[in-house]
């Protein structure tokens, strides 16, 4: 939990709300995705999810394509389906804390989750 330490200050300069539980850290906002984070394989991974709706749940095909092209655009995130038809969003970051550089990552998980995600005409259909 120590090596998390530095992307939680980060976290909450952002307006983030962090709570630790165990090996996993939540991290609440008012007008971004909440995330968990954890350390894994050397690095931590930023993980969100997003309920969705019946029609996801009953039209699986549908909602695996929608999934597909979102991860043909993203830098670095990856989203998949969970066991509930829900939406998770992932990123890993790799080896140690830099400002810089995760203040760059978050931007681009930004892009990934939300622009890419909110600006989809077909996304109200799956979570609406």
């Amino acid at each position: 939990m120590e090596r998390l330490a530095p992307f939680l200050e980060h976290l909450t300069y952002l307006g983030y709300e962090p709570q630790t539980d165990d090996a996993v850290v939540h991290a609440r906002h008012e007008q971004r995705w909440n995330v968990l984070l954890r350390e894994y394989r050397g690095g931590v991974l930023l993980t969100a999810f997003l309920s969705s709706n019946d029609y996801a749940k009953q039209h699986e095909r549908a909602f695996l394509g929608f999934i597909n092209h979102l991860n043909r655009q993203a830098t670095v995130a990856r989203f998949y389906s969970d066991d509930d038809r829900d939406l998770v969003m992932e990123a890993f970051w790799a080896g140690p804390y830099d400002r810089e550089r995760f203040g760059a990552f978050l931007e681009l998980w930004d892009e990934d989750t939300r622009a890419h995600l909110l600006e989809r005409d077909d996304v109200r259909v799956f979570f609406g």
